[in-house]
């Protein structure tokens, strides 16, 4: 099998850097699915702390994130006692919207394990309402997303179930529109 293409994280905002404990891997020998997501989980902690979106500001405004939408697209496995990296990017903000992709890297050889774009929305506690992102939050996400902007859309921007590789193997019609070559699922069906 071919060397793994670097992931060229230039210009994304690091989040952090995780080992999977032994209890997230399934009888596979992998990170079972739904770590996947516990880790993007601590990614987004990460970068939205630093944007003072937060458990503190939670307390203080009685607002928070919460996650309308999720889909993620496995590249690779990522098995025992790997190390990833995990990096975000802004794709938009408005209003109370704030929507963004998760990258997550093997920090062996710097290759895409996983991607997860999400749609946050900001709520109000108490209202259990959708509601504007107050300033400096909003204006720390804008300056970011503006960086972001500069950078050419992520081949997974946008997929949905189906599309990519594995889509085109069954001639579903679906397939196709911004695969990575190295889409884990693709490559299994492939190798059939």
């Amino acid at each position: 099998m071919a060397a793994a293409q670097q992931f060229p994280s230039a210009g994304l905002e690091f989040c952090c850097s995780l080992t999977p404990e032994p209890h997230m891997l399934d009888y596979n020998g992998h990170l079972n699915i739904a770590y996947y997501a516990i880790l993007f989980e601590e990614a987004a902690r990460a970068i939205f702390s630093s944007i003072d979106i937060s458990r503190s500001y939670r307390e203080r405004s009685d607002c928070a994130l919460f996650a309308a939408e999720v889909h993620s697209v496995f590249h690779q496995e990522v098995p025992a006692g790997e190390a990833v990296s995990i990096y975000c990017r802004l794709l938009d903000v408005a209003f109370s919207k704030i929507h963004g992709m998760f990258f997550m890297v093997k920090s062996g050889d710097h290759s895409l394990a996983a991607v997860q774009e999400v749609l946050f929305l900001h709520v109000d506690l108490k209202r259990r309402k959708a509601v504007s992102i107050p300033d400096p939050q909003a204006g720390r996400l804008t300056a970011l997303l503006e960086r972001h902007r500069l950078m050419p859309d992520p081949p997974e921007k946008g997929r949905y179930v189906g599309q990519g590789a594995y889509g085109r193997q069954y001639g579903s019609g679906i397939g196709g529109g911004g695969s990575r070559d190295s889409d884990f699922c693709g490559h299994l069906l492939q190798a059939a």
